[in-house]
């Protein structure tokens, strides 16, 4: 029994680990160039936890499935410094450790270089930092900004596209440069705005992946009668007001999962979690976040979303700021309407609102859904098992 055991943990370790595989070129203790993902960040983590967490999704990708992640982006105040990560773990040591701000997620990356097509042709972005001015480069290419000044390379952080919607990547990645620091953006003239007069548009790093949106549209209806034309137009959207005049409740988000149907329920009702707990065999899983349990007195550009339910044997939750598309699980697909289930902002940071709510689709015999603030936590337990990523629901309240 101890010799399988033993076996099975080389096998392990020599799949994961790219150092030790035979076809690596350029060996080292921590990574290989010709295989992994090469977040060669210092000490932040250990090699077992590294290669488990990165070079596995690596592995997965030799079979052609993207892991779309988010790119954040985060601020040091003190020195105007901007820094980019797909690593969740990255982002909350800055975040905690090293004095940055933000939760800006400005597209979606990809964790390692094999394309849509199963080819191996996504680019790597590297990341260099200049330690005298606190500077961060990325780039896809060798440049003059790498040859010259302090800047010291920390490896590859995330692939993208080298050409425009190669595998869907539509946006581009530009690069600013105002003298001292770098900023990144995938819009042109917001560049501008935030770096200032002095920027200089170093060109497109790479081109990546929009965040899809679920949110609500606006629609015109147009009604001709024999004497009059009348147009009327409807969107969810409001003029927003200053957040700081706007008084708002929040309320917790309960999730819950029943193992015997692979399904989650999600609900701001206590009684409700409590029901499905104590009667309906759900475990109680931490909670995403916040939400509003109603309509702000104070224009604060919140929308509604609507829950549909659907019994076993296929029992499915479904949320959605789309009425129309709630209407549809009802009349097409045996869903029963429970109504508007609770209130979130239609834009990041609208009345506070500090994080997205991402939507996937199970791949699974009940073909359900699910929910999380975390891209990393449906990655790997959806998509990993094929199931399709959905966008963003809207986006909630984290206290």
């Amino acid at each position: 029994m101890k010799s399988i055991i033993s076996i099975s943990l080389l096998l392990i370790v020599f799949f994961v680990h790219p150092s030790l595989q035979s076809n690596c070129k350029n060996k080292c203790n921590r990574c290989c160039s010709a295989r992994s993902t090469e977040y060669r960040l210092g000490n932040e983590h250990s090699d077992f936890f590294f290669h488990f967490v990165y070079e596995i999704p690596q592995l997965l990708l030799n079979f052609g499935i993207i892991f779309p992640v988010a790119l954040y982006e985060l601020r040091l105040a003190k020195s105007e410094s901007r820094f980019y990560t797909a690593s969740v773990l990255e982002k909350n040591n800055f975040t905690i450790n090293k004095g940055y701000t933000g939760n800006t997620v400005i597209g979606l990356v990809a964790v390692g270089k094999t394309d849509c097509q199963k080819g191996r042709t996504l680019v790597p972005v590297r990341r260099f930092f200049d330690e005298r001015t606190s500077d961060y480069l990325y780039q896809s290419k060798n440049d003059e900004h790498a040859d010259k000044g302090n800047y010291a390379l920390e490896g590859t952080v995330f692939h993208g596209a080298g050409t425009e919607k190669q595998c869907g990547a539509t946006l581009a990645l530009y690069r600013f440069w105002n003298q001292k620091n770098h900023f990144y953006c995938t819009d042109v003239n917001e560049c501008k705005q935030r770096c200032g007069p002095k920027c200089v548009n170093e060109g497109i790093v790479c081109y990546i992946w929009p965040v899809p949106n679920t949110g609500s549209t606006t629609t015109s209806t147009t009604t001709t009668t024999s004497t009059t034309t009348t147009t009327t137009t409807t969107t969810t959207r409001d003029p927003l007001e200053d957040p700081g005049s706007c008084s708002m409740n929040l309320t917790k988000l309960f999730r819950l999962y029943r193992a015997s149907t692979d399904s989650h329920l999600y609900t701001t009702t206590y009684a409700e979690a409590v029901d499905a707990y104590q009667n309906r065999q759900y475990d109680p899983e931490r909670s995403p976040g916040y939400v509003a349990p109603e309509m702000p007195s104070c224009r604060c550009n919140l929308i509604p979303v609507y829950r549909t339910d659907r019994v076993a044997p296929k029992e499915d939750h479904f949320f959605t700021t789309n009425q129309a598309e709630a209407d549809k699980t009802v009349s097409n697909l045996g869903y029963t309407s429970n109504g508007i289930a609770y209130y979130c902002a239609e834009k990041l940071g609208d009345c506070g609102a500090s994080t997205p709510y991402y939507r996937y689709v199970r791949n699974n015999s009940q073909q359900n859904h699910f929910y999380t603030t975390d891209l990393n936590e449906g990655n790997q337990t959806v998509l990993a098992k094929g199931g399709t990523f959905e966008g963003i629901l809207c986006y909630i309240w984290i206290q």
